[in-house]
């Protein structure tokens, strides 16, 4: 009886223990992380100048099932995230063992649920896309890895305008407008695919308030990404009187992220345009972010 009764108790806890082991494996599968997200783009943005997104100010983000484009999941379809140093998402994300890949915009609209943005540079608004990453790779986050850094980048390029006219001149002069011909106005912007599509060419004038002397004096705009193969374009410069001074730019593409500088001298008779400097778009860094298009960050 002794012996039965010692069967009987091994075999209940080795039942007893089976239990515990499987409920302790079902809380381990269970097991939910949230998600953290920290920015590697610093603060003091404005529209044109710098690099780094604004303290007090929103970015949206996705969360796809698979790099570089998957389903979206549905707990992190277009999150506003407040950043101010630190980044609070508009509602808590828990994660499991699955990964999840970030994609991210600036700024943030509401109205972005499916990940389609529309563009018109008449807006002048310095647009950015960003992902996860680790060590300048994509990055997926899960309930072992919750934290996602998101590296941006540009999605225009820059125009840096430096003028002044010479000595032939007599006075300086005011110009009230900027005429280029031709550009893309207006472009869908995809925050998941990160694909810009613009729409067909036309020519735009932009207002301007800037005198010309004999000093440098500079403006900059935001446009729409150009291809090298793409039609030779024009610049006319308006005077206070509406008059039209034309110059045309020297062949070449305008790279999403690059500042293209070009120095424009008023003479008499003519307007010179020099080749266009192409430099990173003036990367400015803090002591913990950057927002950077090096092309080791991400992939075009």
């Amino acid at each position: 009886m002794k012996l039965i009764n010692s069967i009987l108790a091994l075999t209940g806890c080795l039942l007893l223990g089976t239990a515990c082991s499987g409920e302790a494996g079902t809380q381990e599968n269970d097991r939910k992380v949230p998600l953290e997200i920290r920015v590697a783009g610093g603060n003091d943005r404005s529209v044109i100048e710098g690099t780094t997104i604004p303290y007090q100010t929103s970015f949206g983000i996705f969360g796809t099932t698979a790099y570089p484009e998957g389903t979206v999941d549905e707990a992190i379809r277009n999150l506003s995230v407040f950043y101010d140093g630190s980044c609070s998402m508009s509602s808590p994300v828990m994660l499991d063992a699955e990964p999840r890949y970030l994609k991210a915009y600036y700024p943030y609209s509401e109205t972005l649920s499916e990940g389609v943005m529309e563009v018109d540079i008449r807006d002048q608004v310095d647009l950015l896309y960003g992902e996860s990453v680790d060590e300048d790779q994509p990055a997926w986050v899960n309930d072992e890895h919750p934290v996602a850094t998101v590296a941006f980048r540009h999605v225009l390029a820059r125009l840096t305008f430096r003028m002044r006219h010479t000595e032939n001149l007599e006075a300086d002069f005011q110009l009230s407008g900027l005429r280029v011909s031709p550009l893309y106005q207006s472009a869908t912007w995809n925050v998941l695919a990160q694909d810009l599509t613009p729409d067909p060419f036309t020519e735009l004038t932009f207002p301007l308030s800037q005198e010309v002397t004999q000093e440098f004096a500079s403006f900059d705009l935001l446009v729409i990404p150009m291809g090298t193969d793409e039609p030779v374009r024009e610049l006319t410069f308006y005077d206070a009187d509406g008059q039209g001074r034309q110059v045309q730019l020297p062949a070449g593409e305008w790279k999403a992220g690059q500042q293209y500088t070009y120095d424009v001298l008023f003479d008499a008779d003519t307007v010179h345009i020099s080749e266009a400097v192409i430099l990173p778009w003036d990367p400015v860094t803090d002591e913990e972010t950057v927002i950077t298009d090096d092309d080791n960050v991400m992939n075009d």
